[in-house]
């Protein structure tokens, strides 16, 4: 039974088979321009799966190897040496040796016969089970959890923000006038009138206006997608009011997730008012208070990343289908 010192931390609803969100539109982007962009969010949130299910894998591995070991000593030797640093004579190593390699390849043969399963079997119920009794008890994987749960909302985000700024400007490179019009306009007024280049300044630094204006924006600067509202706003210049509307509405946690991160990120984790504020209608988060360290734990973690999942969805197969729709003139 968990310690009342310790938090439940649900490391199993995390890396829990079958709770992603749908990512078959990966393959099925029709626009050419748009398959850089969208391999790159996929790997991104790929990164951060390995990331999450590395400590199950440590320990379903390291306990594997032990058990074969310990088999393997108590075959050839007859007992199990309790000094965990002895090492026996090199003949007798070397029969360990053997053992084990038998052993590892009865599970092999196993493995590849049960198309993966096996492995993920052992990771779930071996390596979670492992990795839950550390957390039980030990502050050191209290606090690496912790950190770990942090790091994926904090990945999660950034490659949601790095898809929508990339999706964005490919779509006025590659789009109808009107968009580039649009966003031309918002651009002029936001910043960027009054610069005045040197006669040193480098123009081959910077896309070409009239060919790519998205590339140009991004290049100069003109435009920001560091906060869900400018993600917002930009979308809306180009795409109209109801077309904002519909793509962030796919999954609110998109308004979760952007305050999470902006509290680990610049709060160190610590609520404020307005992450109070922002976070009071989701209920695994509502019981934060100001001034006191946000709970997280792997269930609210895995609904805040497939958040940037279904929402990136949702831009990128609208950007693909206006796209070939409205072929650029």
């Amino acid at each position: 039974m968990p310690s009342p010192f310790f938090l439940d931390w649900k490391y199993f609803d995390l890396i829990k088979p079958g709770k992603q969100a749908e990512r078959g539109w990966v393959v099925k982007v029709q626009s050419p321009c748009l398959k850089e962009v969208v391999n790159a969010f996929f790997n991104n949130i790929a990164r951060t799966d390995s990331f999450c299910l590395f400590p199950a894998e440590i320990a379903a591995t390291a306990l594997q190897n032990q058990f074969w070991r310990d088999y393997a000593v108590f075959k050839v030797t007859g007992k199990l040496a309790h000094n965990e640093q002895k090492r026996f004579n090199e003949k007798i190593e070397k029969a360990i040796a053997k053992e084990i390699e038998k052993r590892k390849k009865t599970w092999k043969k196993k493995f590849f016969s049960s198309g993966m399963n096996l492995a993920d079997e052992r990771r779930m119920t071996v390596g979670v089970g492992h990795v839950n009794r550390m957390l039980e008890s030990e502050i050191g994987a209290d606090q690496s959890m912790k950190n770990i749960l942090f790091s994926v909302v904090v990945e999660s985000w950034t490659a949601f923000e790095t898809l929508s700024a990339d999706l964005w400007y490919v779509a006025l490179d590659n789009g109808p006038s009107e968009w580039r019009k649009r966003a031309g306009l918002k651009a002029d007024k936001s910043k960027g009138r009054d610069f005045e280049p040197s006669d040193s300044f480098d123009f081959n630094k910077i896309a070409d206006p009239q060919k790519h204006y998205g590339s140009y924006l991004r290049d100069t600067e003109k435009t920001s997608f560091q906060t869900l509202h400018l993600i917002k706003d930009w979308y809306k210049t180009v795409f109209g009011k109801k077309v904002q509307q519909k793509l962030f509405a796919s999954d609110g946690y998109i308004d979760a997730i952007s305050a999470v991160r902006n509290v680990i990120t610049h709060k160190a984790g610590i609520a404020d008012r307005k992450y109070v504020e922002a976070v009071k209608t989701f209920s695994e988060l509502n019981t934060a208070a100001q001034k006191k360290p946000i709970r997280l734990h792997g269930e609210i973690v895995r609904k805040l990343r497939n958040a940037t999942i279904t929402v990136g969805n949702e831009l990128v197969m609208f950007v693909d289908g206006q796209l070939i729709n409205r072929a650029r003139p």
